[in-house]
């Protein structure tokens, strides 16, 4: 009995997150940009601030909204929220403003199990990529810019130092002086080893999906020219069979034809 009620429960918030996805990843881009546009210059009009603060606090509302409906539908409570940390985190903690912008990828992970928004896969990842280094990007900028000694003071060196730790390649031309922008970098590069497997694994599957489609190819070729060939050999044989009643026809004529009197065929032959 239990179990039905648990099912009940989960069905209905898996069909409100159904209804609410797309909503929910429109917010987080739209939160994307305002972080941004608050990051990326280094200086902003007093006025444009006030609105994007105004701006960034509704989308964190109903961020918060969106989590409490969530949590009173899961029969689970404290599973929910332990399964759902980067929500959890994006909403009890304001001055985490990086991690709100990752409400992208847990909005994203209905639609990525639904094939009806998601036609591959494979382009999905590829843009959680580009998403999580952009993200990256703006949060160690925004904590490293005005830092005593940074070595990250613009949106250039944020994207190079992204790329660089997401890939894991490390090169150490860049780093972060404060410890917020350690933070950054420690969970960065743990995403970052996450989404590089999978971009390599998405890779991987394009190759051999490739390779699997120039075999079909070859096969569909290799069995058309046997039909080919197979219908030639069909119209040889029929005209075959013509030849061979055309030429059964013919020898019962010449066998039913008179032959010449030896007589009149000898040469030189004398009346008597």
């Amino acid at each position: 009995m239990r179990f039905r009620f648990i099912v009940h429960d989960d069905v209905k918030r898996l069909a409100y997150e159904a209804r609410t996805n797309i909503l929910m990843l429109m917010l987080a881009f739209a939160y994307i940009v305002v972080y941004s546009v608050q990051v990326i210059p280094d200086r902003v009009n007093t006025d444009i601030t006030a609105a994007l603060e105004t701006v960034n606090l509704f989308i964190w509302a109903v961020f918060i909204l969106d989590l409490a409906i969530r949590l009173y539908f899961a029969e689970r409570k404290l599973h929910f929220l332990a399964t759902h940390p980067v929500d959890v985190v994006a909403v009890l903690v304001p001055a985490l403003r990086p991690i709100r912008a990752l409400r992208v990828f847990t909005a994203s992970r209905g639609l990525m199990n639904s094939s009806k928004y998601v036609a591959n896969t494979g382009i999905a990842v590829l843009m959680g990529a580009v998403v999580l280094i952009y993200i990256g990007a703006l949060a160690i900028l925004d904590v490293e810019r005005h830092a005593a000694g940074s070595m990250i003071t613009d949106f250039g060196d944020a994207i190079w130092w992204a790329i660089v730790t997401v890939t894991t390649v490390g090169y150490g031309d860049i780093t972060p002086v404060t410890t917020d922008g350690r933070f950054v970098a420690g969970g960065l590069m743990i995403v970052g080893i996450s989404v590089l497997g999978a971009v390599s694994a998405t890779v991987a599957g394009w190759l051999v999906a490739g390779t699997e489609d120039q075999d079909d190819r070859n096969r569909q070729a290799t069995k058309a020219e046997m039909q080919e060939l197979r219908d030639h050999l069909e119209e040889a044989h029929a005209k075959l069979d013509i030849a061979l009643a055309a030429l059964g026809q013919a020898r019962p004529a010449a066998d039913e034809a008179p032959e010449p009197s030896s007589t009149e065929d000898s040469p030189g032959a004398s009346p008597a």
